[in-house]
């Protein structure tokens, strides 16, 4: 086989790792970026909401280019922009200019990671196509808990501005890899040719995927805000805590993808929203009370909630993937578009629970979220087991 396609995973794991590190390290930087500035760190969240907005519009533009021109040529154009965005971020002056490319990095994001989701479920076998998608969004999990703080570190060292000038180079570096390794996917019907290239039922996922994220990122959110007032005296701890649910968000996409290849990924989906509902009923118990919000009881219940929650995500990519055969690069884009719409709404719940009651009734929220995502998902999973598995394709460029 091909060195390229042979290796096409590890390619796309690299590239949505960088994606991911983009990301997320825009954060921990905003005390720096606010002293060159000039500025404040709470005024600087206009950087991360930027791209996050980008992101969220354009996914979907995005998925529609990519159905008339191909998802590897919106993908090369993802890359290469994410390249121009991080040189701008590095040497942008005045805030006005940041903010400018932190939103063009947004877009090139857009462009980026539903592209690679596409062409790794068109490009794998159907028998292992979520745990291949698992594989790919690995990389985007684990850019929070090792990219992230790799890049403070090299901050550390040198300059803020230098990290961004090192992602720029390594994603060129990906660049030809990229180019070389997808596969290109066999002719589709055309969108009124059958049901499959319809987009009318692809709401009932959407709707999963906000029901799936406002349920995760109701607690996620403020999870290190409370940590680190409980446990304010040791850091150590806090890191500790938040690496316990790094590993289990990362083992759980893993065998979330594993056991849907195997079990049926529909299956996957609402068995996972009924163990989330209680493992984040089970965290709420022991944040009730001073006694049991202890790092030894606390490591394990962070990491079943992430072990159980992010099993979830390849698996519902799976089932729109194989009722969307021929629509996946716009399908894909569009559950992009509602994974940042579910962030936000997340968020924002989050917040006014935290502020009001503590993290106690936000843990308690996510619980309930999680059973009402559970009666949401049964008429997208009910369409996910009733549809036959596609044929198609491919042909190795």
């Amino acid at each position: 086989m091909h060195f390229f396609a042979r290796n096409k995973l590890l390619f796309g794991w690299l590239t949505m790792f960088l994606v991911g590190t983009d990301l997320f390290i825009i954060s921990p930087f905003l005390p720096a970026i606010a002293a060159d500035m000039h500025s404040t760190p709470a005024s600087l969240g206009v950087l991360v909401g930027g791209f996050s907005i980008a992101y969220a519009l354009l996914c979907p533009l995005q998925g529609q280019i990519a159905e008339r021109t191909g998802a590897r040529k919106v993908l090369a154009f993802g890359i290469t922009s994410l390249v121009l965005a991080n040189l701008a971020t590095a040497w942008a002056t005045t805030l006005p200019l940041l903010i400018a490319s932190r939103c063009f990095a947004g877009l090139a994001a857009a462009s980026i990671s539903p592209m690679i989701y596409a062409l790794t479920a068109a490009s794998a076998p159907p028998e292992r196509r979520a745990f291949s998608l698992a594989i790919v969004n690995s990389g985007l999990v684990l850019s929070l808990v090792g990219g992230a703080p790799v890049g403070m570190m090299i901050a550390a060292w040198s300059d803020w501005r230098d990290v961004f000038v090192l992602i720029a180079i390594l994603l060129a570096m990906m660049l030809p890899f990229n180019l070389r390794c997808w596969p290109v996917t066999a002719s589709a019907p055309s969108p009124s040719a059958s049901h499959a290239g319809s987009l009318r039922g692809a709401w009932v996922f959407l709707v999963t995927m906000v029901a799936w994220s406002v349920a995760v990122y109701t607690s996620y959110t403020y999870l290190g805000s409370a940590l680190a007032l409980q446990f304010a005296s040791m850091p150590g701890t806090v890191a500790m805590l938040i690496a316990c649910y790094g590993a289990g968000a990362t083992l759980g996409g893993l065998s979330g993808g594993k056991l849907a290849d195997r079990y049926g990924a529909h299956r996957v989906v609402q068995g996972s929203f009924v163990m989330m509902a209680v493992a984040f009923g089970a965290l709420a118990a022991l944040y009730a009370g001073p006694s049991t919000r202890q790092p030894p009881l606390l490591g394990p219940a962070l990491f079943a909630v992430a072990l159980v929650s992010f099993g979830l995500f390849p698996a519902l990519q799976a089932c729109a993937a194989k009722v969307f055969p021929s629509r996946r690069a716009s399908v894909m884009a569009l559950m992009g578009s509602s994974l940042y719409v579910g962030i936000t709404l997340g968020s924002v719940t989050g917040g006014a629970i935290y502020a009001d009651a503590g993290f106690h009734w936000v843990a308690t929220a996510s619980s309930v979220l999680a059973g009402l995502g559970l009666l949401i998902s049964i008429p997208a999973m009910r369409a996910a087991s009733d549809e036959p598995m596609p044929a198609f394709a491919v042909q190795q460029k």
